[in-house]
Parts: structure tokens; sequence; C-alpha cells
């Protein structure tokens, strides 16, 4: 599909009020630090760009607060598929957006509030919600088949509370957390790190955005932390305004920087496109794959070759623990 009619596409989604971005063609992988926009959808010049880099791309939604608290049941299975279908159609829910995936498919809720994720693995589904990013038509899946509609009513169905699906048990999602690097450079511990309070504290805007906080909640926890000292001294010397500006200056820069698309995101990108299609064999194959993927995540979020990981946050994204995650094997070969 052609950039025109693809960016014609999410101009659309972006219409229902969906956070929209761009993935790699025939893969799962955003080509933008999409956790950025998990609270706030991309522009309209930021969503043109993004759909500017080439032909054949994928298209995904960012699911929870950002797009009008929209949660997907994703269903790995035909069976899976059809139950959730006919568990909607009895509580009234089933005339929505739904489409066919390579194996199952997607039915599209819009809730009154954002939730947490939920797995029913043993039944063959999940609710992907909160924090989370989904592939939509006219994506190509890695093998190759193509996400289509199979229901598109003029909107996606609201759902009244979540009382309505009782089925699923969904819980309101929680706030923000702020990430551990980020918590340590607005406490004053990491400054040491960086060449002056200007760079440390570009670090901790950059850090947040990836992070999913918007200006103005980074600009209260500017005000509630001692963070770098730039801040505290704009603002002691020429006022709040001019502290206010300087900051936004920052966030400016850290969206910039986000969004580009640097050698070692797109190696970490087709390394992970690989590493998700490779058997990993053996007892620990699927806890190697996870933490694997967890190294990957940090080097396409920092955009660098080299980077430090250390066994705890490779834990938390790998959801392993830390030995695990400190002795995890390489990437197997191709077989």
């Amino acid at each position: 599909m052609n950039g025109a009619s693809l960016r014609a596409i999410a101009a659309e989604y972006a219409a229902q009020g969906l956070s929209t971005i761009v993935a790699s063609p025939r893969s799962k992988v955003p080509l933008v630090e999409w956790k950025a926009y998990q609270y706030e959808p991309p522009s309209s010049p930021e969503r043109e760009a993004m759909f500017s880099f080439e032909q054949d791309l994928n298209i995904g939604v960012v699911c929870g607060a950002a797009s009008s608290n929209l949660a997907i049941i994703d269903a790995e299975s035909k069976t899976s598929f059809t139950d959730q279908l006919n568990q909607c159609d009895q509580a009234g829910l089933a005339n929505t957006w739904v489409d066919e995936t390579y194996r199952g498919g997607h039915i599209y809720l819009s809730l009154p509030v954002a939730v947490k994720p939920r797995s029913f693995k043993h039944d063959g589904y999940e609710v992907r919600a909160q924090g989370q990013f989904v592939l939509m038509p006219p994506s190509v899946h890695p093998s190759g088949a193509v996400y289509k509609f199979i229901n598109k009513p003029p909107s996606i169905i609201r759902v009244p509370s979540l009382d309505a699906l009782d089925w699923l048990g969904l819980q309101p999602a929680g706030k923000k957390k702020i990430p551990r690097k980020g918590r340590s450079l607005l406490q004053g511990d990491l400054h040491y790190q960086y060449e002056s309070r200007s760079e440390a504290e570009q670090a901790i805007v950059t850090v947040l955005f990836n992070a999913g906080f918007c200006f103005d909640e980074m600009l209260a926890l500017f005000k509630s932390y001692p963070a770098a000292g730039k801040f505290r001294e704009i603002e002691a010397v020429k006022g709040s305004m001019a502290a206010t500006l300087w900051l936004r200056t920052c966030f400016e820069k850290a969206k910039n920087w986000c969004a580009i698309d640097s050698p070692a995101r797109s190696l970490a990108r087709t390394t992970q496109a690989y590493a998700e299609r490779v058997p990993w064999p053996g007892r620990t194959g699927s806890s190697d794959r996870a933490v694997f993927l967890a190294h990957l995540n940090l080097a396409h979020r920092g955009g660098l070759d080299v980077y430090h990981a250390s066994s705890r946050d490779l834990a938390e994204i790998a959801g392993c623990g830390q030995l695990t995650a400190s002795i995890s094997r390489n990437l197997p070969a191709a077989g």
C-alpha cells in the first residue's frame, strides 16, 4: 500500500480518537518510541511524518488512555475468537470494530476508563489495554497474513461500564510509573554521569517522555523534585514563566529525538523480528527469548548500539527474576 493511502487510513483511525503509530513492514515492531504516545496521541503533523518513511508500512494503535480508553480482546485461535464474539453478542456489544488476525481476531471496545491488561492464555485470548500496542488493518503479519476487518460500523462501540464485561474482570489502570532511572535523576542521584545540569535535566525529560508523561505532568514533577538544578536556577533568576519555557524546549527536543529512526534502532527492530521468528529450544527457551527481547527494547529505546542494562531493568521488562535475567543465553542460531 502506498504512503498516501496509509496516511489516509491513519487519519481515519485518529478521527476515531485512536493513537495511531507506524510499525515496520511485515512486523509487530513499532518504528517510533510508541510508549511516548500512551497518554497523548501524536499530533497530525507527527502522524503525517511517521507515515512518510517508506512504502508498505504497518499501522498500529496504542491501547488505553490515549485512544479513548481502548481495550482490545485479542483471540489467538478461531475457537477463542468465536467464543469472545459470542460473549460480546450476549452482552449487546458485538456491533463494534472486529478484525481477523493471523490465528484469531481482535474485538475493539471503548471503555469508560483505561484498564490494566489481562491474560487468559489457557483460554486462548487476552485483553490488550493500557501500556500495550496492537497492529490494525491493513497491516501484514510476519507470516504474510493480512489483518482485515470483518465488521466495521461507523465507530467503535462505547461500553457503558466495566460491569458490562464482567467475564473479563477488568480493573482500572493505575497511575503512571516514573521509571527508576528518571526517579534517580529527579532526586539528584545520577547527575555525575552528565557534564552539565542541562544535560542531566534533558536526560530526565527524555526518560519521562518515553514513559508517556505529557508536558504538564513533567512540569509538576520538576516543581516537586530538586532535579539537576537548571530548572530551579532559571526559575529563581528569571521567574516561573522562563523556567517553564526552558522546560518546554527540553520537552520538544526529547520528542524530536525519540522520533528519529537511528541505525541502532533500525538494527534493534530487525533483530527483534528475527528473534520473534526463530525457535528458542530447551527448557529455558521462553525466558531466554523474553530477556533477549528486553535487551532489544532497551537498545531501541536509547537508540544506541552500546547501552547499560542491569539485571533488574531486564527482569522488569522481561517479566522474570533477576537471576534469570542475568544468566539467560543469547540468540539461537537460525535453523
